[in-house]
């Protein structure tokens, strides 16, 4: 069967176990995971999903738990389903928040395998539904279609919040300047009225300042001059 065989052999005759390994030096390797279970994100990090939600499983607020990620998209999301007896009355998100920053820290996690953020599932993942296999794993194409959508919508959501964190303050600043500006211009006036000519002109003159924010503005006989206060 050549078809089959060119599926299970590479070009070099080397048998394709599907297996992902990291070489830690020479002829060291480190089993990371299945082909199927590693992400690579787009700065170029791989990452072992499986083993991660393994180890946020550990949270009592944690039922379920499907990391979601992208090689376009330079960090991880997840879909957690929780559990409501550990949760019980207090805030869903925010404990579990809390409690995937200190797994993350016990475990030594790299920062990059921390979900930004997650969707609350309240169904859980269940064979009846198509997201767990027969033996209880996840079923991660179904998974990734069943919450595509959602979790495309919340990367686009926080790209444009950062974007417009980026924004403000170039914002800020060009209202900072054109203020600034004004405020000069203002002060040449009320100099070139004020300060005139005759005895201690000159004394006058250097003597002249504007504070501005944090800033010294030396109004001399060649102009203003920005100093720190």
């Amino acid at each position: 069967h050549p078809e089959l065989s060119a599926d299970i052999f590479d070009a070099d005759g080397f048998y394709k176990t599907g297996d992902v390994m990291a070489e830690i030096g020479p002829d060291h390797l480190v089993y990371l995971d299945r082909r199927n279970n590693v992400i690579k994100l787009s700065q170029g990090e791989f990452v072992a999903v499986s083993n991660l939600e393994a180890t946020y499983s550990t949270s009592p607020y944690i039922r379920q738990i499907f990391i979601y990620g992208s090689s376009d998209q330079p960090f991880l999301l997840a879909v957690i389903v929780p559990n409501a007896d550990g949760v019980g009355d207090g805030d869903a998100r925010s404990l579990i928040t809390n409690s995937l920053q200190q797994i993350a820290a016990e475990a030594h996690v790299n920062p990059y395998e921390i979900p930004r953020d997650f969707l609350l599932e309240s169904e859980p993942f269940t064979r009846d539904n198509g997201l767990l296999s027969g033996v209880g794993k996840l079923l991660r194409p179904a998974l990734k279609k069943h919450y595509q959508d959602r979790l495309d919508a919340m990367y686009a959501e926080i790209a444009a919040g950062q974007a417009l964190a980026h924004a403000e303050p170039v914002i800020a600043v060009a209202g900072r300047a054109v203020a600034l500006e004004h405020r000069l211009a203002a002060c040449r006036i009320g100099r070139a009225r004020q300060v005139g000519h005759g005895p201690g002109a000159e004394a006058r003159q250097r003597l002249a300042r504007l504070h501005i924010g944090r800033q010294e503005i030396d109004i001399g006989d060649d102009g203003p001059h920005l100093g720190g206060v």
